[in-house]
């Protein structure tokens, strides 16, 4: 985790209004470019100057599984950012922009909000919430023995492997 006392820190989720479907026209290799405009957007703030620097995660809301409607959206803890409405309102364009581009069909407008992390209780809350830590290891390995028929493998006992 980045060390907070050094640098002025701001929390940034660029998302959209609505959501998209999967159907016959619109494939979930379409909703990458949705990622791809957020990450473009979040690229040009640093190169305008508005922020230092960016950690993004890239995230999927499933807003519905039948029908299939998903909402991708980016969140991104940003360094020494100089962020005001008409900054957002350009993030906003420029993600926009880059959908038309690349000649989207389904248009979402974007949705935006920004939010500075003035504690370190803040910003250890917001690393937490986008880098939400996940223990699979220990439950994959427990279903692996469960269903495993011996033969020419070897368990390993719990817990990581270094």
């Amino acid at each position: 985790m980045p060390d907070f006392h050094h640098h002025t820190w701001g929390f940034l989720t660029v998302s959209f209004h609505g959501d998209l479907p999967y159907s016959s026209t619109v494939s979930p290799a379409e909703w990458w470019r949705y990622w791809d405009a957020t990450g473009y957007g979040v690229r040009q703030l640093c190169k305008s100057g508005f922020i230092q620097g960016a950690i993004l995660r890239e995230e999927i809301k499933i807003n519905s599984i039948a029908p299939i409607r998903v909402l991708p959206h980016l969140h991104a803890i940003v360094s020494n950012p100089d962020v005001s409405n008409s900054v957002i309102d350009e993030l906003g364009f420029d993600v926009y922009s880059y959908l038309d581009a690349q000649g989207e069909r389904v248009k979402l407008l974007p949705s935006i909000r920004f939010q500075p992390l003035l504690t370190e209780e803040d910003f250890e809350k917001v690393w937490f919430y986008i880098y939400k830590p996940t223990l699979f290891y220990d439950a994959y390995l427990a279903k692996w023995n469960d269903d495993a028929i011996l033969g020419d493998f070897t368990l390993l006992p719990p817990g990581p492997q270094v």
